[in-house]
């Protein structure tokens, strides 16, 4: 029997958030039963897309958040639900644009279109007033809600039920102990025996200021000699490492930019820091 294929609604595919997520998702489940195939709305290269077809995915990408046209994506839209009926459940994460796909498929007759909230607050810019005001008719052709916490649910779903669906880590990840790995790791960072390496995830184009003096003081705070300590951040590939430098006040010397994709010592760092406020840290 062919798997149940569920249709992602995505911006992209890049190393975000709610793209991990997915991804985390996507490997943990049974192919064999389900699958998931994915729309964007760039036509990009991104950072799963290899992993993402390696596992038996399709992608789809449109052009709208290039070109802003909304009469061809409209039509692009009909059509891919018009040439794939076996698409019965669409989950939708991006709701700035989910009143166009959402009412797309319930005219194909999609009878399972699912909103997943991912957040608990836009940006305070002129970006972030246009997305809530598109996203207000998000909640109006779904089925079923999904949020990472209770306060990103009420945000976008309001009054309407939801199901809260926590961001899962895989702490099997930091239980594993292999001290030949992790000495290979320090002797690539050039971190000391006797020197703490700290782990911080963060996507800092976003804050580049903030983010960085969080760790900072985090670093000088009693208990840790700020003189012997070693800040190891994953940053994304968006942002350079003059800019990463700078926000550290002149401090990078101690700071190892990892940049985005996997970074196999996780499990090795004495603390980790995700900056995730808006994503699914709040209850």
């Amino acid at each position: 029997m062919a798997p149940i294929r569920i249709l992602q609604v995505m911006p992209a595919m890049d190393a975000g958030g709610m793209e991990t997520f997915v991804m985390n998702v996507y490997r943990a489940i049974d192919r064999d039963k389900v699958q998931f195939d994915f729309v964007y709305h760039y036509d990009k290269p991104c950072f799963y897309d290899y992993e993402i077809r390696a596992l038996g995915g399709q992608i789809y990408k449109l052009t709208v958040r290039q070109d802003n046209n909304l009469p061809r994506y409209l039509h692009q839209l009909d059509r891919l639900f018009a040439e794939h009926p076996e698409y019965r459940i669409v989950h939708g994460h991006y709701s700035g644009f989910g009143m166009f796909y959402n009412a797309a498929a319930r005219r194909r007759g999609v009878p399972v279109r699912i909103g997943h909230s991912h957040n608990t607050a836009y940006e305070p810019n002129l970006v972030g007033k246009l997305d809530k005001l598109m996203s207000a008719r998000f909640n109006r052709d779904l089925t079923d809600r999904f949020a990472c916490s209770r306060k990103a649910g009420e945000m976008l779903f309001g009054a309407s039920p939801f199901t809260v669906l926590p961001n899962g880590v895989d702490t099997g990840a930091f239980a594993r102990h292999d001290p030949e790995a992790r000495a290979r790791l320090r002797e690539h960072l050039g971190v000391a025996e006797d020197e703490i390496l700290l782990g911080h995830v963060a996507v800092c184009h976003l804050q580049p200021v903030d983010q960085p003096s969080f760790i900072e003081k985090r670093a000088a705070s009693p208990g840790i000699s700020a003189g012997r300590t070693q800040l190891d951040t994953v940053f994304s590939a968006l942002i350079s490492q003059e800019a990463g430098e700078h926000s550290f006040h002149g401090k990078a010397g101690r700071i190892h930019f990892s940049g985005a994709g996997p970074f196999d010592g996780i499990g090795f760092l004495i603390e980790l820091k995700i900056r995730k406020f808006r994503e699914g840290i709040a209850q």
